[in-house]
């Protein structure tokens, strides 16, 4: 599981959304190489912090065509039937101290597959809390599994343009 943070109130819409969905990609990553499900976090729809569902930004159809069955919703803790064992067992290990800096003075940070599974794949703990993935990407130390990964990617992103209900209306 993974944090998307609150925007900023100078953030562009293309901006959030990019953000948002560099870390999707990072926890799907993430994901793959562990084989675990993500527990998706909320996503911002504007700048004032406006929450909406993946479906604003991307079509589930197609995403559900790459990745059914390798995630979760962000409610998914709050179900009743998820046993307390798999809630109450969360370790907390932020991605962001085991990552690299792009650069010296960059805020862009790059973690590779072989560090991830170093790192992560022993853990016994039903969920990882992996904090905020912004800025941090994951690289794949072998580029066939690298391609694949990212064509199921850019695949499964395509753009939606579903917005749920206007503010203060209801639609029926």
């Amino acid at each position: 599981m993974y944090t998307n943070p609150a925007p900023t109130p100078n953030m562009s819409l293309q901006e959030l959304r990019n953000l948002q969905l560099s870390s999707l990609r990072t926890a799907l990553a993430l994901g793959y190489l562990l084989d675990r499900a993500v527990i998706l976090p909320k996503f911002y729809c504007s700048a004032d912090a406006t929450p909406c569902p993946l479906n604003s930004h991307i079509r589930i159809a197609t995403f559900d065509n790459f990745f059914e069955g390798k995630y979760r919703e962000s409610n998914f803790l709050q179900q009743p039937k998820v046993p307390d064992a798999v809630k109450q067992n969360i370790s907390h290990m932020p991605l962001i101290s085991h990552a690299i800096p792009t650069s010296p003075s960059s805020k862009q940070f790059t973690i590779d597959s072989n560090s991830v599974v170093r790192f992560f794949h022993n853990n016994k703990d039903r969920l990882i809390n992996f904090g905020i993935f912004a800025g941090i990407k994951v690289t794949f130390a072998d580029n066939s599994t690298a391609n694949t990964f990212n064509q199921k990617v850019y695949k499964a992103f395509l753009m939606s343009d579903y917005r749920q209900l206007k503010v203060g209306k209801l639609w029926f």
